[in-house]
């Protein structure tokens, strides 16, 4: 899954920032995807996607 800034998530769990990869949030379902401000730069608009799940 993913969406971009603006967008509902429709599917909880751990996002990552498709730029910043190393920047992670957890969204819940309905919760509205922010710009990312990774490492304390100037936010930008982004597409947030969803982390693969933990392989076993």
């Amino acid at each position: 899954m993913q969406g971009k800034t603006g967008d509902k998530c429709v599917s909880s769990g751990s996002y990552h920032c498709h730029q910043h990869t190393g920047n992670h949030k957890t969204f819940n379902q309905g919760d509205i995807f922010p710009k990312c401000d990774f490492g304390g730069a100037a936010t930008h608009d982004t597409t947030w996607v969803e982390d693969a799940p933990p392989t076993t």
